[in-house]
Parts: C-alpha cells; sequence; structure tokens
C-alpha cells in the first residue's frame, strides 16, 4: 500500500511525501525490497545519485533476486564511471534472468518482462563496450 500512494505522489510532484512515506515503510519493514527500489527511483529521479545506488545497494541486500535493482545499480554505476562494478551488477542481473520464459514478469506483479531484461542487459552491454572499445560479452 505504500509504494502504491509512493508512486502516486511521485506522479503527482510530490516527491519529498512520497519518499517520507517509502523511508517509514523500508524502516518498518527493512527486507521489503519494494520500498528500497522505489525510494533509488525516485532520488535518481531528483538527482541524488548517491543516496539512489545506496537505496539500489539495501534493495539487493534485501532480495538478492530483485532484478531490477541489479538493473538499476548498473546503469547509475556506469553514469558514475563505475565500470567495474557496473559489469559485476549487469552479470548479476543477466544471471537471475537466465533461462527465465521471456514472456514471465521479472517480479511478481511488474510489468517487466524477462526479455525486456535482457534487452536491457544487452543495451548496458554495448554501453560499456563503447565506452572501452571492447566487444560487449560477459565482465571480465
Amino acid at each position: 500500500a505504500a509504494c502504491g500512494l509512493a508512486v502516486e505522489l511521485w506522479r503527482d510532484g510530490r516527491h519529498e511525501a512520497a519518499l517520507a512515506g517509502l523511508a517509514a515503510a523500508a524502516a518498518r519493514d527493512p527486507l521489503l525490497p519494494r520500498p528500497h527500489y522505489l525510494l533509488a527511483l525516485i532520488l535518481l529521479d531528483r538527482g541524488r545519485e548517491a543516496e539512489a545506488l545506496a537505496a539500489f545497494r539495501r534493495c539487493t541486500y534485501a532480495d538478492p533476486g530483485f532484478v531490477p535493482a541489479h538493473l538499476g545499480r548498473a546503469s547509475l554505476l556506469v553514469r558514475l564511471g563505475e565500470h567495474r562494478h557496473a559489469r559485476i551488477a549487469l552479470e548479476q542481473a543477466a544471471r537471475l534472468a537466465a533461462g527465465r520464459d521471456p514472456t514471465e514478469p521479472i517480479v511478481a506483479g511488474a510489468d517487466l518482462k524477462a526479455a525486456e531484461v535482457h534487452e536491457l542487459i544487452a543495451s548496458q552491454r554495448r554501453l560499456l563496450a563503447d565506452r572501452h572499445g571492447r566487444s560487449p560479452g560477459r565482465a571480465r
């Protein structure tokens, strides 16, 4: 419920209220990944990259299998120039998504499908390869 309300507040431009609600939800149950994930997205939207990175990390600690957080973390790390750590997060997402039915939601109740995750991973690999003149393969 807190996550749904936070998304509505975020969409309405009430960012601080959304962040406060999510922080309270995360404090109540720190092992729920969604509040941390949404916190990361809103913080990222607000340009608060260091805090967003910490929230992505808390999300993957709460649920190591929460693929969207690994993808978000990888993308943010690329932006921050931390390519080695970005590759690690990206490859973790790839391992978690491997072998999944392409039409299967990657997280229960979410619209993101496994096939879309594979496309995002390929895109991030290309971005990393372009930045280093490498072929977009596995992490090194």
